[in-house]
Order: C-alpha cells, then structure tokens, then sequence
C-alpha cells in the first residue's frame, strides 16, 4: 500500500516523467484493465465503476503530463466512492 502512494505522489509531483509501464502498473493495481491489444498505438483501460474508458498513447520514453493528470482524476473518482 505504501509503494502504491509514493508511485502516486511521484507522479502528481512530476507528470511530465512517467514511464507507460509504471503507469500501466498504477492503473492496475488501482484494479483497472487493459483491453487486449488491437495493433494501434493508443491503450485502453476500463474500470467497473467508472463509465468512461481511459486511453493512453503508448509513448517512449515518457508518457505525456495530460494523460497522466487524466489518470491521476480517474484513481481520485475511484478512491471517493
């Protein structure tokens, strides 16, 4: 649980240097999915109690600040519920 918040707290202090799979990683252990990969450049992430899917450029080395921001809204509407 502690790795889990420092991830996020390193994240909201600097979105701009986000690996994809450390993000991929957060989205999944906050119990988000990946749908299987379809040959695009873009990942989806899907979780049960939200009704907008999240789709995330596969980007490297860093993944833009605005999807991570994007993600970060997400796990924050899942932790209020």
């Amino acid at each position: 649980m502690a790795k889990r918040d420092n991830r996020v707290d390193a994240m909201r202090r600097n979105p701009s240097s986000v690996r994809f799979d450390d993000l991929c990683r957060l989205l999944e252990d906050h119990g988000f999915t990946m749908r299987p990969h379809s040959g695009g450049s873009h990942r989806v992430f899907r979780h049960p109690q939200l009704a907008d899917n999240l789709s995330i450029p596969e980007r490297r080395p860093a993944v833009r600040a605005v999807y991570v921001k994007k993600a970060l809204r997400a796990i924050d509407a899942i932790e209020e519920e």
